[in-house]
């Protein structure tokens, strides 16, 4: 089969997506994690900085080269800073949802539990900004054979970012209409290849 030249929007050369872990944490983050360290102050700093600080140097980055982003925001991340949070979306950045916190692990909740999580965090941003967000991103990538269906019961939030090899994140590139309900392979570059010719 022949590889076909994929063609962006407006004639662009290049997709790329830059997307933010804004997110905050009790005790230590998701992989800097230590059965005899209750709490890493390390990691903790780390979140500290990226809430008063990093943030707003990446929304002047952004700014200053007219680049939207999408910002994986987790719920203690919208407690803590929920000024950055209204400024990023008025700057028009994408917010997903990134769970409440990157201490719960959805493998270990039952089903109900990771649609009670969802729904939490999908609430604390419309709360935060009157819109709902426009994807998720589990703590770590870490989802189960739940969450896609969870995340489609919940439309129109899109699972943009459910699954480490999503590269697309456009709606509609040359045709391709992914299904939300699907499993998230349908958002992968790699389908690009096995779609025809765009116009």
């Amino acid at each position: 089969m022949k590889r076909h030249d994929v063609k962006w929007p407006k004639g662009e050369l290049l997709a790329c997506t830059f997307r933010v872990a804004y997110e905050a944490f009790h005790g230590s983050g998701r992989f800097k994690k230590d059965s005899k360290i209750l709490i890493n102050q390390a990691s903790l700093s780390h979140v500290e900085y990226g809430g008063r600080v990093g943030i707003w140097r990446l929304m002047e980055i952004f700014d200053r080269n007219d680049v939207k982003a999408s910002i994986n925001l987790n719920g203690l991340a919208i407690e803590m800073w929920p000024e950055s949070v209204k400024a990023l979306h008025k700057a028009g950045h994408e917010l997903a949802a990134h769970q409440t916190t990157n201490t719960i692990s959805l493998p270990h909740l039952s089903e109900e539990e990771e649609r009670a999580e969802i729904r939490a965090c999908t609430r604390m941003i419309q709360e935060a900004v009157g819109t709902r967000p426009v994807g998720w991103g589990s703590a770590g990538n870490m989802h189960t054979e739940n969450t896609l269906r969870i995340l489609a019961e919940q439309a129109p939030t899109i699972p943009l970012f459910a699954h480490p090899r999503i590269l697309v994140a456009a709606k509609d590139i040359c045709g391709l209409r992914p299904d939300p309900s699907a499993f998230s392979a349908l958002w992968n570059l790699e389908v690009l290849d096995r779609l025809e010719e765009c116009p």
